[in-house]
């Protein structure tokens, strides 16, 4: 038996518009991206940080990111990501 944690955080009974990628999502209570009790990722703060940090430097020198195609997700069980994610920025 496999728990589908990547289909946990897309409960629309817990989330409205659930599908929908959003980072300023206020009920981030109920998300099992790093899983829960005893299971919880010890990583989870240094992966947050990481990501925030990385988020910042990126929009800083990468001004007017946007994706130019499409971001295929190829299916798999366990962890998941796109295959590719096309993008352009202005570089002035």
């Amino acid at each position: 038996m496999l728990a589908n944690t990547a289909a946990a955080n897309r409960d629309p009974e817990v989330f409205s518009d659930a599908d929908r990628f959003d980072i300023t999502r206020d009920n981030t209570v109920g998300t099992l991206s790093f899983g829960s009790g005893a299971h919880y990722c010890l990583g989870s703060h240094l992966a947050r940080l990481e990501l925030t940090q990385g988020l910042t430097v990126m929009s800083q020198r990468m001004p007017n990111l946007h994706r130019t195609g499409p971001a295929p997700w190829p299916s798999m069980v366990g962890v998941t990501g796109p295959v590719s994610v096309p993008i352009e920025f202005d570089n002035s």
